[in-house]
């Protein structure tokens, strides 16, 4: 007998040999037991029509818990995390103290939201977030980091980059690089174009990010080190990354899903929801993103789930802080941009998973039963009710949404999300 039977499921794992398959899964003792059909158990859930895949994984959202807990605290954070169908989220967190401390990263770990969900904190990559001095890497990683990054703050130079990349390796520490060429970037907002001419608003060329992705590569094909691109947003990154896997480059990369859906025609709103870093492009880099998750070149696709209060959004644009929240919309985003949801398991689950130098969860018997439980055809009202974050900045709010996620099981823990 089974604890828990999930019936007419549609399995999405392409590592699977059930991928594309309608079949029932059984969950015994925190592991799949069996998949098959007609498999009777304690509690049975209907999933017809749902897909089913391996635990999703976001690979950054940023929480300033300790430091800005009204803004989102880790319990919010994790509520959102949830209900938008991930079973983990790795999470930059502090405000301050930054995340360069360790007592931030064991706060992360030790935190009662960790029972609504895991938190996984990423640590600073250089001392107090500024691209500098390399932060105390090895006592933050026994704290219980997951991962390094600065964030938005790019490594101030190469030689910073060479030695973080360097240290980490040693010890397979995950590196995320954020790649921006800030003497580029100047103090634009919004992508170089068409749309940054009609808005007047000061823009931030892609050759800025496109610099910094050369740069990022040519340092680890020098090192033969590891090293994670975090959160392109241009087409030709897209192309140098693919090119250097080509090569044999051991790098891996991920894309914020909103610009997955939307492209830089969504500014001349002027809602500040939509001021994000990366910014949003152009219609040719959004297509080629999704050409990159759907070949591969891109490992993952992450939430960018950043709040922020109202102060730091209802003011003008220039003013405005960067920023969305995104923990609960990134389904949606994937379903608007037409990437395949049978393929959603590859940058969800494997694609972080396999980033983060951790085991890959495959949906068979024997393979631990962390899952996610989808209708990439399900409509509904991203309401204010409905937002588990406490900050509301997303561009999203109070419209009708194609795509959710409707459960998930932790570790053989059975958790329907209401509806909403």
């Amino acid at each position: 007998m089974h604890d828990l039977v999930l019936q007419r499921c549609l399995i999405a794992d392409p590592l699977s040999n059930f991928h594309r398959q309608q079949v029932d899964i059984g969950v015994r003792d925190g592991f799949i037991s069996a998949i098959g059909q007609d498999l009777t158990g304690k509690e049975v859930w209907d999933a017809a029509g749902c897909l089913v895949s391996p635990g999703w994984v976001d690979l950054y959202s940023v929480c300033q818990d300790p430091g800005e807990e009204w803004t989102e605290d880790l319990h919010s954070l994790a509520a959102a995390g949830r209900d938008g169908g991930y079973t983990a989220l790795c999470t930059l967190s502090g405000k301050d103290p930054r995340p360069d401390h360790a007592a931030v990263i064991q706060h992360v770990r030790r935190h009662p939201a960790n029972d609504i969900l895991p938190i996984w904190p990423i640590a600073a990559a250089t001392a107090g977030m500024k691209g500098e001095d390399m932060a105390e890497l090895y006592d933050l990683r026994q704290a219980g980091a997951i991962a390094f990054s600065d964030g938005t703050t790019p490594f101030r130079d190469a030689g910073v980059l060479m030695r973080v990349l360097e240290y980490a390796a040693q010890w397979n520490f995950p590196v995320f690089a954020f790649p921006l060429n800030k003497s580029l970037a100047g103090k634009g907002s919004v992508n170089e174009g068409n749309t940054s001419v009609q808005t007047g608003l000061r823009s931030m060329p892609a050759l800025a990010e496109e610099t910094a992705v050369a740069e990022i590569i040519r340092v680890a094909e020098y090192l033969q080190c590891p090293v994670h691109i975090s959160r392109i947003s241009a087409a030709g990154s897209v192309a140098l990354i693919r090119e250097a896997k080509a090569r044999g480059a051991r790098i891996s990369c991920d894309v914020a899903a909103m610009l997955l859906a939307y492209d830089d025609r969504e500014i001349t709103s002027f809602d500040t929801n939509w001021k994000v870093m990366p910014p949003l492009r152009s219609q040719t880099d959004r297509m080629a993103l999704c050409a990159g998750v759907a070949d591969g070149t891109i490992d993952a696709v992450v939430s960018n789930h950043h709040a922020r209060n109202t102060e730091q959004k209802q003011v003008e644009w220039d003013y405005a802080s960067f920023g969305a929240i995104g923990l609960q919309t990134s389904a949606h985003c994937l379903k608007a941009a037409g990437i395949d949801p049978f393929d959603w398991a590859q940058v969800l689950s494997h694609g972080p998973r396999k980033a983060l130098g951790l085991e890959t969860h495959i949906l068979e018997p024997g393979h631990e039963a962390t899952l996610s439980i989808y209708n990439p055809d399900l409509g509904w009202e991203y309401s204010k009710a409905f937002n588990h974050s406490k900050s509301e900045n997303s561009p999203l709010l109070g419209q009708q949404l194609t795509g959710r996620a409707v459960a998930s099981v932790q570790c053989g823990r059975w958790l329907l999300h209401p509806a909403p």
